[in-house]
């Protein structure tokens, strides 16, 4: 008896192809432009989108905070895509750097958050006005200077929320 595969492993498994497919993509547009060359153009376009489609779909299957931090998939791909299909040299720096991407990785995946918790209508707007109040203290911050100057100018962090529905 086969067991079922968890959708967030199908879902991790499906951003890293995707992550490499459209590293190897802007790897073969590159080389495209260094060769003058129509048909390698086109297919490292059609990599580079049928990457983006799989990470697209991939966001269906897996909590996000997971799947973001494998998107650095696409710089250990680079390593390899950059020597075997545009030559450049690798270093021990670039060999390094790649062992702890690697590394930071699996712990991503070994304690990431493995659920996705769909959102209802009626939490979008309650969301919604957590942003915009965030985002007012911010711009006060941001326009004022400081949280002294904040409270010199007699102004406080209750901002009335606007109804946005």
């Amino acid at each position: 008896m086969v067991a079922m595969i968890e959708l967030w492993v199908l879902g991790a498994l499906l951003y890293i192809l995707g992550s490499v497919a459209i590293n190897l993509g802007s790897n073969l547009v590159r080389l495209a432009h260094t060769k003058q060359s129509n048909v390698w153009w086109a297919v490292g376009t059609l990599t580079f989108l049928l990457g983006n489609v799989g990470n697209f779909l991939a966001l269906g299957l897996a909590a996000q905070s997971l799947l973001e931090g494998l998107g650095s998939v696409q710089f250990v791909s680079n390593l390899f895509f950059a020597n075997l299909v545009l030559g450049e040299v690798l270093r021990w720096r670039h060999i390094l750097s790649t062992a702890c991407i690697t590394a930071g990785n699996f712990l991503i995946v070994a304690f990431g958050n493995h659920e996705s918790h769909a959102l209802s209508l009626a939490e979008i707007p309650q969301l919604a006005q957590g942003v915009g109040s965030k985002w007012q203290k911010c711009r006060m911050i941001f326009e004022h200077g400081s949280t002294a100057n904040l409270r010199k100018k007699g102004l406080s962090w209750r901002i009335k929320q606007p109804s946005i529905f």
